[in-house]
C-alpha cells in the first residue's frame, strides 16, 4: 500500500498529530480520577490512542522511503466488553470516588467530542481516497474512534447515576 497523493500524506499526518494529542488528554485526566474502574477505562483509551499513533506513524515513515507499507491492525475490545470489565462490583462500592470523579464529566464530555471530531476526519479521508487499502486503514481508525465514543458516553452515563447505569445493563438481558 503507498499513499499517493500528498492529501492521503496531509491526512496521515493530521492523523499523527490528533492521535497523539488524545492520548496525551486522556492521560492527563488519567492522573486526576480515583475509582478504579474509570481508572482503567482511561489507560484503556490512552493505549489505544498510542497504538493507533503508531500505525500511522509505521505509515508515514515507510511510505516517505518508498516502501509498501504492511500494517497489522488489531482492533480494541469493545465498549461493553471494557465497561464490564473495568467496572467490577470492587469498583462500584466505592461512591465517595465515583461522586469525585463525576466532577470529570465536563471533561469527558470534551473527550467525547474529540472522537467526534476525529471519526469525522477519518470518515472523509476513506471516502476521498481513491486507495482500497488507504480506505481501509481510515475506516479502522474511524471505528477505533466510534468505539472510544460509546465507551466514553457510557462512561458519563455510569459516573452521573452508577446505579441507574447498572440498572439498565443489568435489564438489557431481559429486554432482548
Amino acid at each position: 500500500m503507498k499513499f499517493h497523493s500528498e492529501e492521503s500524506v496531509k491526512a496521515l499526518e493530521y492523523a499523527a498529530k490528533k492521535e497523539q494529542e488524545t492520548e496525551d488528554f486522556y492521560r492527563q485526566i488519567l492522573n486526576k480520577v480515583k475509582n478504579p474502574g474509570v481508572v482503567a477505562i482511561l489507560k484503556s483509551l490512552a493505549e489505544d490512542e498510542n497504538k493507533h499513533y503508531k500505525i500511522v506513524i509505521k505509515l508515514l515513515k515507510e511510505t516517505g522511503e518508498g516502501k509498501s507499507p504492511s500494517i497489522e491492525m488489531i482492533e480494541s475490545d469493545a465498549a461493553k466488553v471494557r465497561l464490564e470489565r473495568s467496572f467490577s462490583e470492587s469498583s462500584i462500592s466505592d461512591p465517595e470516588s465515583i461522586r469525585e470523579d463525576a466532577t470529570r464529566l465536563e471533561i469527558l464530555k470534551k473527550g467525547l467530542g474529540i472522537e467526534v471530531e476525529s471519526f469525522d476526519n477519518y470518515s472523509r479521508a476513506a471516502e476521498k481516497s481513491e486507495d482500497d487499502e488507504v480506505k481501509a486503514v481510515f475506516r479502522f481508525l474511524a471505528g477505533e474512534e466510534n468505539k472510544h465514543y460509546i465507551l466514553i458516553d457510557n462512561l458519563i452515563s455510569y459516573l452521573d447515576v452508577p446505579s441507574r447505569w447498572l440498572y439498565r445493563e443489568e435489564n438489557l438481558i431481559f429486554q432482548l
